[in-house]
């Protein structure tokens, strides 16, 4: 307990446990003391003498005692009960309540703490022990996914959409609580990995380290391309980044086996990284590749003038993928991995017929989606 730090609201700072006691009566005595002196006044607690509270002053109240250090914060006003569960999963640290003082016997009117010494003091005794209890535990942790952005727009919204509907909810407040930081100004990754652009390193792991400073307890970066950056970039931070390709080869292996050929659409700058390839290896599987002729193909329907990232899902660049779709099922491929996140914007389904091949279409931003959503309910 040496150490720790405690919150009361309506009081101004923080205070050892050795204090803690002495400060719930002191909190609880003014409370009600200035209940008596004005029926109608509002105290810094946000409580009126009706009962009525406003739940934003008592938020208000307990943010400025967590960014003094408070690892618990007490609510010592009757009737903040029912502010618990708003609280709770918006401070970042436990919040507890105070029960109501007891009538006294003879008039029905609240005792002030002290008055006859022992229940209350026995109460407050018993509530500095949880709160100790509390600060020893650490705060609850609330799963919130931390997401890099713009990285493309488009494919950045695909992602939010298959997370909230691969998600088992029946109401909103089932669904996951994300941190999304949409910044398209980061540089392009492929151009980057072409030697024609910026290196974006420097603006992906920001972007990570303001999420990570926001709570967030996972990362996900919907960009294949970006994951090339994995290596400088995640033993950097102290949250974990969702590895989507790990996760798709995987993701492959359990339900196609490692004998399965598997092509992989991407952007150049994905497939000259050999960021796929060498997770296949080590997964014992063949990855093949388009031609040169295919893969120009392949960037023409993302980043042409009537491709993918201006805005297009029909006409040329459906007819340029196709094409290299083909390609892939001539020379063997039976699975096709979507390793852009734009792609399955245009490809969509699970399977995909190349000539009369049927092949098995993998969605790494379904993937990433589902995993997340695993993480969040606990699941290793």
């Amino acid at each position: 307990m040496q150490g720790d730090r405690f919150g009361i609201v309506g009081r101004n700072h923080v205070l050892p446990y050795s204090e803690l006691v002495a400060g719930l009566r002191d909190a609880r005595a003014a409370w009600l003391g200035a209940r008596h002196e004005n029926p109608d006044a509002v105290v810094p607690d946000g409580t009126t003498a009706q009962g009525s509270v406003e739940p934003l002053d008592v938020f208000d109240a307990c943010r400025r005692l967590v960014e003094q250090g408070a690892q618990v914060v007490l609510l010592p006003a009757p009737g903040h009960q029912h502010l618990l569960p708003l609280l709770v999963d918006e401070v970042g640290v436990p919040v507890i309540g105070l029960p109501p003082p007891l009538p006294d016997a003879s008039t029905g009117t609240p005792r002030v703490a002290g008055d006859d010494g022992f229940q209350d003091d026995h109460i407050d005794r018993l509530l500095a022990d949880r709160a100790a209890s509390l600060a020893r535990r650490g705060p609850r942790k609330v799963f919130r996914l931390g997401v890099v952005g713009g990285v493309g727009p488009a494919a950045t919204v695909d992602f939010l959409n298959k997370v909230v509907r691969g998600t088992d909810a029946a109401r909103d407040q089932d669904h996951l609580k994300i941190l999304l930081e949409q910044n398209p100004q980061i540089p392009d990754r492929t151009a980057f990995l072409l030697d024609r652009g910026a290196d974006p390193a420097v603006a992906l792991y920001a972007t990570c380290k303001r999420l990570e400073r926001q709570g967030a307890s996972a990362i996900a970066i919907p960009c294949n391309t970006a994951h090339v950056f994995l290596p400088r970039i995640a033993h950097r931070l102290h949250v974990p980044i969702v590895d989507m390709i790990a996760e798709t080869l995987d993701c492959i292996v359990r339900q196609h086996g490692s004998d399965v050929h598997i092509g992989l659409l991407a952007t150049s700058g994905t497939v000259n990284s050999g960021v796929y390839a060498a997770a296949a290896k080590q997964r014992g599987l063949t990855l093949l590749v388009p031609s040169n002729a295919a893969q120009l193909k392949v960037m023409n329907a993302i980043y042409g003038p009537l491709g993918i990232k201006a805005g297009y899902t029909q006409g040329g660049c459906e007819t340029d993928l196709q094409s290299a779709i083909n390609e892939l099922a001539r020379i063997g491929a039976r699975a096709l991995i979507l390793g852009c996140t734009e792609l399955p914007m245009v490809v969509q389904g699970h399977t995909r017929d190349a000539q009369g091949i049927r092949m098995a279409l993998v969605d790494p931003t379904e993937v990433l989606a589902r995993r997340c959503i695993a993480l969040s309910l606990g699941t290793p």
